[in-house]
């Protein structure tokens, strides 16, 4: 995936049949569907994005490949962990584009460098001769 076609993930919908509630517990783990496949990198941003965020009634929440979960009451989600949820997302998605583009620069001067050698290689081929 190249900087140029990355769009940004967002988070959809709760996936009410793979959300769960703990035995025992108020507690449920619900899963949000997100909107494409998450990078594994998206995925590891994510992660440290939230154990950073810190709010009034913060929970533990995951990225994966489709989709986050978070560990919560259901009477919670929209007002108190949707909004912090939605600015990690975006937050993941900046930091997600600026790690393509570094990635891609460092690529091309890589090209450019490797470019760079092989015209060296092929004027001293041109220039010495062993006759």
């Amino acid at each position: 995936m190249n900087n140029s076609v990355f769009e940004p993930i967002q988070l959809k919908k709760v996936i009410d049949e793979q959300s769960r509630r703990y035995a025992d517990t108020a507690l449920y783990e619900i899963v949000i569907e997100l909107s494409a496949c998450a990078p594994q990198y998206w995925q590891e941003i994510f992660n440290h994005l939230w154990q950073q965020n810190f709010y009034m009634m913060k929970r533990d929440a995951v990225a994966y490949s489709y989709n986050v979960t978070i560990t919560c009451v259901p009477d919670e989600l929209q007002q108190s962990h949707v909004p912090e949820l939605k600015r990690v997302v975006e937050q993941t998605n900046n930091e997600y584009k600026n790690y393509l583009i570094q990635k891609a620069q460092h690529e091309a001067a890589l090209k450019a460098q490797a470019g760079v050698e092989k015209d060296k290689l092929k004027k001293l081929s041109d220039n010495v001769s062993f006759d």
